[in-house]
């Protein structure tokens, strides 16, 4: 599962390289400093793929156009 929150495009480009290379996934709109958003991301996940036996995290907030 892919989660972002201000990059859809950027999300479902991975979601689909992903998918190109034969893995399942799906991407969701989720705010990571909200719980809810997570505990929506975690449900969708395992309701599309079973149990998480490993998480991974791994955030870029970017530059937020800051140079």
């Amino acid at each position: 599962a892919i989660g972002y929150y201000n990059n859809e495009k950027g999300g479902h480009q991975v979601r689909d390289e992903i998918a190109a290379a034969g893995g399942e996934v799906i991407a969701v709109k989720a705010d990571v400093r909200q719980a809810a958003d997570i505990r929506a991301l975690v449900d969708l996940a395992v309701e599309g793929f079973g149990p998480i036996d490993i998480p991974r995290t791994l955030m870029d907030a970017g530059d937020n156009g800051r140079r």
